[in-house]
Order: C-alpha cells, then sequence, then structure tokens
C-alpha cells in the first residue's frame, strides 16, 4: 500500500508542476516580445499565410503546447514546439501584450507559482534571470550593467528631451527609453557603472558621432556650473521616482570648452540646486549616453552658443580636484622610477595612464602651448567678435577658437610668451597676410592708450580667470597711430584701467594672433565706416624689462682675445721702457768712468 500511495503522489507532483509550467509558458509566451535574441527590433519579414489557414491561430498553437506538456521534460517540448511552429508559419506569432516594467508583476506571479515545483530554487533564480535578459524586469541592485531595452532603436538626436512626449509613436518609444535608462541607471551600483564606463570616449566625439556611443556606459568629467529639478514623468512616479536632477558641467579636456548635461534620478551629496553652485566643482557623470538633445536657451548654461549637448543618464560622482591628482599622480610616477631596470618604462606608461585620465596634458612647460586648430576654419577676418553665438553655428566655433586662446594665455607666464614669440613675424606681416599666422605667437610694441575691463564669459570664468581687459596699443614703426587691440587676464603692476592711459606708456605686448579684427573708430563718419586691427590674446609686458642676454660662440671668444690683446702690449711697452732704460744706464756708467781719467789743467 505504501510503495502505491508513493507513486500516486509523485505522479499528482509531477502533473501539479506540469500544469503551473504550462500556465508560466502561456503567459509569458503573451507578454514577452517578439524576439529574445536580439537587442533591438529587427524589420519583419514579408508576411506569409499560415501553412494551413489564418483562422484559429492561436488556438492551434495554445492545444499544440497543451498535448506536449504532460510527463516528463514537458516544458521543454512546449518552448521547442512553440518556437518551432513559429518558425514554419503553424501559427501567428502574438504581439507582446505588456512592455518593459509592466511584465514585472507577471513575472513575480510566475515565480510564486514555479515555486511548488521539486526544482523551485534553482527554477526561479534561472526564471529571474532569464527575464531580465529578454527585458521582461530588471532586478533591483544587480551586480551587473544590463543593456537598455529595444526602444532605445527610435531614439532621435537633435531634439529635445522626452519628459512629456506627444501623440507620436517615435516619441512615446523615445520616452520609454529614457525610462528604461533612469530605472536601470537608479537599479544598478555606482560601482558597477564606474567598473564597466569607458574612459576613453570625448564629449567632442559625441557630438560628432551620437549614434556610435548610444547605450553605452561611459565616464565624462567636468565642473559642475547648474543643477535643476525636473518633474519625474508620471510613469516613473509608481517606483518611487519624483523628482529628476539635471547636471550641468563644463568639460576643457579638448582645449575648447564642452557642454555635457547629467540626468539622474538621485542628487549628489554635497551639490546643491543652484544656477551657480559653489566654486564650480569638479564631477563625472557615469552612466548611459542616451542622445545628443536640443535645449532652449534658458534650460542650458548662459554663454554657450551651441543648442544641443550630450545627455548621460546615471550618477554624478564627485571628484578629486585637479591639483590633488596632479600631485598624487607626479609622486607615482616618481617613485616608479627607483626601481632598477624597468623604471623609466614604469614611468613613461604612468605619464601616458595619467594623459588619459585627465591628470595632466603631457606638453613641454618650456613653451607656450599650442592653440587647438580644430575651429580655426571659422575664424573669419575683417569681422567684429562673434556675439550672435546662440543663432549662428560658424559664430559659436570661431568662439571656442576664441575661448582656448584666453584660457591658454591665463594659464602660460609672460616670460614664456616673450621668450616664444617669432621675431620674423611683425605688426606688418600680420595686418597683410593674417590667415597664415593665424594662432602664432607675436609680439608687438607700441604706446599704451586705452585699458577696459570686461566680465569673463561664462564658459572661461573660473576662480583663477575673474577679469577680462581689452587693450589698445599704437605702433608708430610702420607709420604713425596703427592701433592694436590685445585682450590679457592680468594687468602688470603700474597699469590700470583708463579710458585714456595718462603719459607715455610704452609695452610690449606678447601673445596668440588670432585674427584681423574690424571695429567702429570714434573719428570715423560714414556708418559703414570701419577700421582694422590685429587681434592678439596673451600678456602686458612693460619696456624696460631686462631681457636675458645670450652671447654666441663667436662673441664669447672674442672678448677674451680683445683682453688678451690688451695685455700683451701693456706688457710689451713695460718690457721695452724696462729695456731701454737699463741699457741707458749702463752707457752713461761707462761714460762716468771713462771721465774720471782726465784731470783738469791748473789754473794760473
Amino acid at each position: 500500500m505504501m510503495p502505491r500511495i508513493g507513486r500516486r503522489s509523485t505522479t499528482r507532483s509531477r502533473g501539479l508542476g506540469g500544469l503551473v509550467a504550462l500556465v508560466a509558458l502561456v503567459v509569458l509566451a503573451a507578454g514577452l516580445p517578439d524576439s529574445f535574441a536580439d537587442e533591438f527590433p529587427q524589420p519583419a519579414p514579408v508576411a506569409e499565410p499560415p501553412l494551413f489557414g489564418d483562422e484559429f491561430g492561436k488556438q492551434r498553437g495554445v492545444a499544440t503546447c497543451l498535448a506536449a506538456g504532460f510527463g516528463d521534460a514537458g516544458p521543454l517540448r512546449q518552448t521547442t514546439l512553440l518556437a518551432a511552429g513559429t518558425h514554419l508559419r503553424l501559427w501567428d506569432e502574438a504581439p507582446p501584450s505588456l512592455q518593459g516594467e509592466d511584465l514585472a508583476p507577471a513575472g513575480a506571479a510566475l515565480v510564486l507559482l514555479s515555486g511548488s515545483t521539486a526544482t523551485a530554487p534553482l527554477g526561479s533564480v534561472t526564471f529571474l534571470k532569464a527575464g531580465e535578459q529578454v527585458g521582461a524586469w530588471s532586478l533591483p541592485f544587480n551586480e551587473d550593467v544590463r543593456s537598455l531595452s529595444w526602444h532605445l532603436a527610435a531614439v532621435r538626436d537633435g531634439t529635445p528631451l522626452p519628459l512629456t512626449p506627444a501623440q507620436d509613436v517615435d516619441a512615446i518609444h523615445e520616452a520609454l527609453a529614457l525610462n528604461d535608462a533612469l530605472l536601470k541607471s537608479l537599479r544598478t551600483p555606482v560601482r558597477v557603472l564606474q567598473r564597466a564606463a569607458r574612459t576613453d570616449v570625448s564629449i567632442g566625439e559625441l557630438e560628432k558621432a551620437p549614434g556610435r556611443f548610444r547605450g553605452k556606459v561611459l565616464h565624462l568629467e567636468g565642473r559642475a556650473r547648474r543643477v535643476r529639478v525636473l518633474d519625474a514623468p508620471k510613469q516613473l512616479k509608481s517606483y518611487g521616482i519624483k523628482h529628476l536632477y539635471q547636471t550641468w558641467f563644463v568639460n576643457h579636456a579638448e582645449g575648447v570648452p564642452h557642454v555635457c548635461c547629467l540626468l539622474s534620478a538621485v542628487p549628489l551629496r554635497g551639490l546643491e540646486v543652484a544656477d551657480k553652485p559653489g566654486k564650480d566643482p569638479p564631477v563625472a557623470a557615469v552612466g548611459y549616453f542616451f542622445k545628443q538633445f536640443r535645449f532652449k536657451g534658458s534650460e542650458g548654461l548662459a554663454g554657450y552658443g551651441d543648442p544641443t549637448a550630450p545627455l548621460v543618464v546615471g550618477y554624478a560622482v564627485p571628484l578629486i580636484p585637479h591639483s590633488v591628482r596632479q600631485s598624487v599622480a607626479a609622486t607615482a610616477v616618481t617613485l616608479a622610477g627607483f626601481p632598477i631596470g624597468a623604471g623609466p618604462i614604469q614611468q613613461g606608461a604612468l605619464l601616458a595612464a595619467g594623459e588619459r585620465a585627465g591628470c595632466w596634458a603631457l606638453r613641454d612647460p618650456s613653451h607656450v602651448p599650442p592653440l587647438d586648430h580644430t575651429y580655426f576654419h571659422t575664424v573669419r577676418d575683417r569681422r567684429p567678435l562673434p556675439t550672435e553665438v546662440e543663432d549662428s553655428d560658424e559664430q559659436m566655433q570661431e568662439a571656442f577658437a576664441y575661448y582656448d586662446a584666453v584660457r591658454k594665455a591665463n594659464e602660460t607666464s609672460p616670460d614664456l610668451f616673450v621668450k616664444d614669440a617669432r621675431p620674423d613675424v611683425t605688426f606688418a606681416h600680420v595686418f597683410q597676410e593674417p590667415s597664415r599666422y593665424r594662432g602664432e605667437i607675436v609680439a608687438i610694441k607700441g604706446h599704451l592708450r586705452r585699458v577696459r575691463r570686461f566680465e569673463p564669459m561664462a564658459m572661461v570664468k573660473s576662480k583663477d580667470l575673474t577679469n577680462l581687459y581689452e587693450c589698445w596699443l599704437y605702433n608708430d614703426e610702420y607709420g604713425e597711430g596703427n592701433p592694436a587691440c590685445v585682450i590679457c587676464t592680468k594687468l602688470p603692476p603700474g597699469i590700470k584701467v583708463a579710458e585714456t592711459v595718462k603719459g607715455d606708456v610704452r609695452v610690449t605686448f606678447a601673445g596668440y594672433f588670432l585674427k584681423l579684427y574690424r571695429y567702429k573708430a570714434l573719428d570715423t563718419k560714414k556708418p559703414n565706416e570701419f577700421r582694422l586691427a590685429p587681434l592678439l590674446i596673451g600678456h602686458i609686458v612693460p619696456e624696460g624689462r631686462p631681457k636675458p642676454m645670450t652671447q654666441t660662440a663667436w662673441t664669447g671668444g672674442l672678448l677674451p682675445i680683445f683682453f688678451g690683446i690688451i695685455i700683451v702690449s701693456l706688457g710689451l711697452v713695460v718690457g721695452l721702457g724696462w729695456a731701454f732704460r737699463r741699457a741707458d744706464q749702463r752707457v752713461r756708467s761707462r761714460l762716468d768712468a771713462a771721465a774720471e781719467q782726465f784731470h783738469r789743467p791748473p789754473e794760473e
């Protein structure tokens, strides 16, 4: 009796397990996306009629799965038959009725029902992992970086944030993709994203080819300039996300400033919500790159002309200040040189790694850093400085070249500019051929006439750059009254802001030559009458400052020879005088000796 009862119990449990697996399979088949193998939906093939007609396709599939579910390995046979029947077009493949996070309740119910089988623990874990892999749900605080859903294929660059999508299919899919990125970034620990993030992608590369990096986990650094709070979409409020934090930061790693936007479901500690958070704290955006999105002027940063910026969805991570990183990295490079043998190789590897990590930029510190020529083709001579950067891409790119020169001039000492200035380039050269000498380091002498102060642009302003001076000096070497407009960030002692500089203040301006600048003079009478002046960005050096004298090999050898000739000549004169005096004394002594032999005659 007992064995029979045991067999009945085993048969009943198998039947219950097969029934549970059948229910789970049918529900999951009705809710999962069309394809498990592809990350994004592929173009649908040309529709063909089913093999046995187009009626009762779903019913045939359900009946086949029901018949195959009895006995051992029933769920495996059901899955195989369902895939084979779909491939052979025995029935129609049902479109998904549930998508994305909406499948989470159904998945939880299926996991609960499958817990009554003999392999419940293993089956539950496998089912959870499989559901996350095919996009049915996302497990909280997973230790793996999860790819974004197939809705990412509908994301379009150059469009606004899809927080409130219109009645457009593509906009709805893009909003679903953004919600998916926010949820998955929130449910993934920041350390996991940092471990998988790519650090070799620059903001400039994202601007040029956004589709190439869409959905990739990136690490971008910069200084926070603005933090805003946005209302979360209503679809995210059911998951506990009430607000979104939009952080704008500026990156100067490529010479010209680039703006990036981070969208996060959690705020950064120590970063207050304000248009000017503190003293531009260094932060890193770690998360999924979503798109190159377009924004209004009031939504972005003031003074930034480009109305588009890369959008990263993830976390804002505080960074160690740049100066501290430089000191620590320099110490590491120094200590790496002590081992005998591979010390220099280790130092070279550390220097290259430090440059990639943004600890420093490898360049010769004894020379002025060159300008970035990326936007030189947009610099237009015989025109004023760009003012409509928000409406013109060309003027915005010319402003980038101007920002690059201002920032590098502020970080370089005046002595380097004086030392590296080309002696063969004069005022006449830059005036007649401006495009040929653009970006060259030039020194122009003249009389200082005017010094004005302006507030620095938002793209270059920092704690080390708080002033911007426009100075005018006149050069008389190539004619009377040839002006030059020069831009600097610091004034030497003794020179102050004045509309008319009193006295004859002679200075030398050494800096980058940017363009031939068109301006309106006060003494011009015609409305369309303008004048031209070279525009330089660098430092003012007052004249009278001693320059280091360098001696060539020829002059260095001539001076000792000259003094040697003088010394030999003096020695020769002294020697000849001494010889003549000695010979004269000998003659006199001989004459005196001969005179003693004669006697005077007696006196009468």
